[in-house]
């Protein structure tokens, strides 16, 4: 045991050593003044300065007319209960029971982290996504309840004027659907995930609440990596339509922990792993940099395991992404590094990655090209309005035309803005691009000023998205319902750090980050 820590701490002083040569030396100087032009070049640009600047909209809709009557309503209820609070406020004060539940109103955010923290743990076996909605209406009222006193509970102009404009478009797709009968169920998700949005940027009262509900996005990846890996021990079953064996010939099954499916549960991956590397970087204590450095790299062997390839780019995206928001010198030895690295990787994932340059070769992958083809003629004939939303509309639209003739089962379009499209019209196409510009933007300037935590949160977020979003290129990232509000709370999650970057201080010189 004592050599064991003699030869850890001998390490450590190692490592430290090496940082400190690496940043006395010549190499680390000249990077720190070329990206630090770059960054003063980037920062005096016009064009960069219009592609993350907040629009007139965006920066107009707190202030509008309809922002402050949707926030009235939705604080109807917290005005009602002051009333009856000032009414019995010496009651109600003296009550054990309701200074328990202010205690707890008070805690609203840890609340919501432990409570996604169970409810994305579960198995999918026994997964019902009435459970969303049994959790967040009691974090519904003790946010009412925490603003009782104060007269404003919820806070829907920080979810932003675009994502507001897709909610409509989705609720607006239920009459306009050809089904309206299979597109009703479909509208409980949304609501879950619009719940979720406005708990979350309404939940949050300061950086240390943030940080919590970060830590629930990477405890997510650690449970859920450690059955992945028990899965890998246990072997895991081959499945034809995950992989073409033909092409990928000694590739052992595909891990999905318990997410029911090894793209999806990648997805989720590439989603909430960018949050415990923020966490690594922002912890203060030895203690919780390991935990959280455990939680990223526990999450980057599931994802390999995985063998989903269009997460594998969705990933190195994001992390590229959140180096440049972050930290851009570290960029050419972290390269380097992963070059280097390229050989110590599994033949198994190796021969994957070299798939990708032959992808039409694939059978997973040709097999796309017709439900494509599916999706172009459903918006040659509805190009407005779309099928109607929900899978099973935009199936039953398929069917009943005789579009996709193919013996394989019909289950989505495999790209998040063609389903998009189809389920939720034009509108919801526009709002939906709208809404992750918006939302990209504003994270990307939370992550140039500010105190360093937010910012460094709201470089993750926005990588995670980022990485997602290209993923959803050549996936339905939206499959499940849990992993839809996976997508909305990361989102959420990212305004929030954005915001309470804002408000930490000004903007970093030339827009780099020296943290």
């Amino acid at each position: 045991m004592a050599s064991r820590m003699i030869a850890a701490s001998g390490t450590a002083r190692l490592c430290r050593a090496a940082a400190r040569e690496y940043e006395n030396s010549r190499f680390y100087r000249g990077l720190a003044r070329f990206f630090g032009g770059v960054g003063r070049k980037c920062g005096e640009s016009a064009i960069l300065g219009a592609c993350i600047r907040e629009g007139v909209l965006a920066r107009s809709w707190g202030d509008s007319l309809c922002c402050r009557v949707l926030t009235f309503l939705m604080s109807l209820p917290g005005l009602v209960l002051g009333r009856l609070y000032r009414a019995f406020r010496k009651k109600i004060d003296e009550s054990v029971l309701m200074g328990l539940v202010f205690e707890a109103a008070d805690g609203a955010a840890l609340l919501e982290g432990w409570l996604l923290l169970v409810l994305w743990i579960i198995p999918f076996d026994y997964w019902d996504n009435g459970y969303h909605l049994m959790a967040f209406a009691p974090l519904l009222l003790l946010l009412w309840l925490r603003e009782m006193r104060r007269g404003r509970a919820l806070r829907p102009d920080r979810a932003g004027l675009y994502p507001l404009i897709f909610a409509f478009a989705v609720v607006l797709a239920i009459p306009l659907s050809h089904y309206p009968a299979l597109s009703g169920r479909y509208l409980r998700y949304h609501i879950i995930c619009m719940l979720c949005v406005l708990l979350t940027v309404s939940a949050p009262a300061s950086l240390r609440d943030l940080k919590r509900l970060a830590f629930a996005g990477s405890a997510v990846v650690l449970v859920s990596a450690v059955w992945a890996v028990v899965q890998r021990l246990q072997g895991v079953e081959i499945v034809a339509s995950y992989v073409d064996v033909t092409m990928n010939a000694g590739m052992p099954g595909r891990v999905q922990s318990y997410f029911d499916n090894p793209n999806t549960y990648a997805q989720v991956l590439v989603l909430l792993l960018p949050l415990a590397a923020a966490l690594m970087i922002c912890a203060r204590h030895t203690l919780a940099k390991l935990g959280a450095l455990v939680c990223l790299l526990a999450g980057i062997l599931a994802l390999g395991m995985t063998y989903s390839r269009a997460s594998w780019l969705g990933l190195v995206a994001a992390a590229g992404l959140f180096l440049i928001l972050w930290k851009p010198k570290l960029i050419p030895p972290l390269l380097v590094l992963a070059v280097l690295c390229i050989p110590l990787l599994p033949e198994t994932i190796m021969n994957r990655i070299l798939t990708i340059g032959s992808a039409t070769s694939d059978s997973t992958v040709t097999s796309r090209f017709p439900l494509y083809q599916a999706g172009a003629e459903v918006l040659r004939q509805s190009p407005l309005t779309g099928a109607g939303l929900g899978g099973d509309a935009v199936r039953q639209y398929i069917l009943d035309r005789n579009i996709y003739s193919l013996m394989v089962y019909y289950a989505h379009l495999h790209n998040v803005f063609l389903e998009v499209w189809v389920e939720d019209g034009l509108l919801g196409l526009v709002s939906f691009l709208a809404a992750m510009l918006w939302g990209l933007k504003s994270m990307a300037r939370g992550s140039r000023r500010g105190a360093p935590e937010a910012r460094i949160l709201s470089a993750a977020c926005c990588a995670g998205m980022a990485g997602t979003l290209l993923t959803g290129l050549v996936d339905y990232i939206w499959a499940y319902p849990r992993v839809m509000c996976i997508f909305w709370f990361v989102f959420a999650l990212g305004l929030v750090s954005a915001r309470l970057a804002g408000e930490g201080g000004p903007e970093k010189e030339g827009g780099v980050s020296h943290v």
